[in-house]
């Protein structure tokens, strides 16, 4: 069935989209595909991700947190794609949305995905830390370092100072090997 819906969203996308999670539900229960896509090839879990952050408040959304965790337990898949190669990983590290990194670090989210212009989720914090004052980007440098991302090395760090806090140290600690670049591990 045609509709005017350029965006070719689901209704499940819409849920998603809006904070839904009562909808959410009822349209998985009943047979919504939880990995369907619309046309920029974004699935639910990508959508419910990216609006997580109210940008004008600066606020993260419990109920986005809560559709995420839905469609991770529905098996939505953590790595799926949009047209620009981006992860829902990557959109929440550009939200520096520590809890739902967490979240799909933990569901198998791959922490060296690169999108389309070749940026994995630490660059995406990187770029957002000092226009994120919510967020704890300490955070997530070190859930992504913890699976496995990509160290950020000495000439990186002038953008960690960004930071609207400092980082506490408490998640992080020098490695004791001889590790000359100083790495967190």
């Amino acid at each position: 069935m045609k509709t005017n819906n350029q965006d070719e969203e689901t209704p499940l996308h819409t849920a998603a989209h809006f904070g839904l999670p009562e909808l959410v539900a009822f349209y998985v229960e009943h047979g919504a595909l939880v990995d369907s896509v619309n046309a920029h090839m974004e699935t639910p879990l990508a959508v419910a991700t990216y609006w997580a952050l109210r940008f004008k408040e600066q606020e993260y959304s419990r109920e986005h947190h809560l559709i995420c965790r839905m469609l991770l337990d529905y098996e939505a898949e953590v790595n799926a794609r949009d047209d620009d190669f981006k992860t829902p990983l990557h959109k929440a590290a550009w939200n520096c949305d520590h809890v739902l990194m967490h979240m799909m670090l933990e569901a198998g989210a791959e922490a060296n995905l690169m999108d389309i212009g070749g940026c994995a989720a630490i660059q995406y914090v990187l770029k957002v830390t000092s226009v994120r004052p919510a967020a704890q980007p300490e955070i997530c440098y070190q859930l992504l370092l913890n699976h496995g991302a990509a160290r950020i090395y000495p000439p990186q760090f002038h953008k960690v100072r960004l930071c609207p806090r400092e980082p506490s140290g408490e998640l992080g600690h020098q490695r004791g090997d001889g590790d000359s670049k100083g790495g967190l591990v």
